[in-house]
């Protein structure tokens, strides 16, 4: 089940998709760069309602999967395109004997671009019961393979079906999957459906829901991906900064979407900074982009006063000073130490 869309090797800001194994794929640069969507997409998208019509049909879903593929490989692919398109899938399709009537390759095919739709939007619940039925499928005819357990279970985690992936590590004990929280604690307040996170207390078994406390106040954002080794070195200059260290350490909170706790734990000991946390949902925090990194967010009671992605670069060696001294000067942030930590 080749779970992916293979993708480019490019430099980006925005970090790909993943790979067949699962990991992170692309590369950070030291400017922000904005997506814009493309005529040609636009094209695609009106073809695609034509052939389609209202019920749609076994070749409509088929170029719905090629017109997504398409979009995904474009060194300047457009997230809001992608949606469009991937939009035009019909849980129908996937439901009953439809799906039977789709080839092995056609059905590797689906889950390739699921597999990617999934992975750019992990709340579409309703896309990942269609990855699902094509996955059992797939296992009845016995054509999966460990990419696409692997891809599946990615899938889950990133959904926070985390009883479902429990149940396909159990269910495929060969395969080496990377970890999840053994323990999963709530302590949300009943009604809280906004900036919630996941704490780390330890090496990462357990997870904590918890309410944070980025809507109040000043806050400094850093939005970070597991490997991504540009925004370890922001981390590191920041916190060695005499000058950003003590806003940081006063204002600042380390946020990654990717479940991953036992990174959420090496950072924390790494760094000696506790701040750092599991999104709960990428929803929660609205105009957060979680698939950039490092991005920043410089936040007043919530609302995003300025923000900038990348670091500084052998081509750009100020970029990173320069963007921090406009965000803290956007929410009134000296270098003096404050007293609170953003998260708790």
């Amino acid at each position: 089940m080749a779970q992916f869309i293979p993708l480019p090797n490019s430099i980006s800001t925005r970090f790909r998709a993943a790979d067949r194994s699962g990991n992170s794929v692309g590369a950070v640069g030291a400017l922000n760069m904005r997506t814009k969507t493309s005529v040609s997409s636009l094209f695609a998208l009106a073809a695609l309602f034509f052939v389609a019509g209202c019920g749609g049909s076994r070749q409509a879903i088929l170029r719905t999967a090629d017109a997504v593929a398409e979009e995904a490989v474009k060194e300047d692919y457009d997230i809001t395109a992608m949606a469009k398109l991937a939009a035009g899938f019909n849980p129908k399709d996937f439901s009953g004997k439809r799906i039977r009537r789709y080839s092995d390759s056609e059905l590797d095919r689906l889950g390739a671009v699921l597999g990617t739709v999934t992975f750019y939007f992990p709340e579409n619940y309703e896309q990942v019961e269609m990855l699902e039925s094509v996955f059992v499928e797939m296992s009845e005819r016995n054509i999966l393979d460990e990419p696409g357990i692997r891809g599946m279970y990615r899938t889950y985690l990133g959904a926070r079906l985390f009883s479902k992936a429990a149940e396909l590590r159990q269910r495929f004990p060969g395969i080496k999957f990377y970890s999840m929280p053994e323990k999963i604690v709530s302590e949300l307040p009943p009604g809280v459906k906004a900036w919630r996170v996941y704490a780390v207390p330890d090496d990462g078994r357990t997870i904590e829901a918890k309410a944070s406390k980025l809507g109040e106040g000043r806050k400094i954002v850093m939005l970070m991906l597991p490997g991504c080794g540009v925004s370890e070195k922001a981390m590191r200059e920041l916190l060695d900064d005499p000058a950003f260290g003590p806003a940081f350490q006063g204002h600042g909170v380390v946020l990654t979407s990717r479940i991953n706790a036992e990174s959420v734990a090496l950072w924390k000991s790494h760094f000696a900074f506790p701040e750092v946390y599991l999104a709960y949902k990428s929803s929660d925090f609205p105009g957060f982009d979680f698939d950039s990194s490092p991005n920043f967010y410089f936040l007043r009671d919530g609302a995003i006063k300025y923000n900038f992605t990348g670091w500084s670069n052998n081509g750009n060696p100020d970029f990173g000073r320069t963007e921090m001294t406009k965000g803290l000067a956007a929410i009134s942030v000296s270098s003096e130490p404050a007293v609170s930590g953003g998260g708790n």
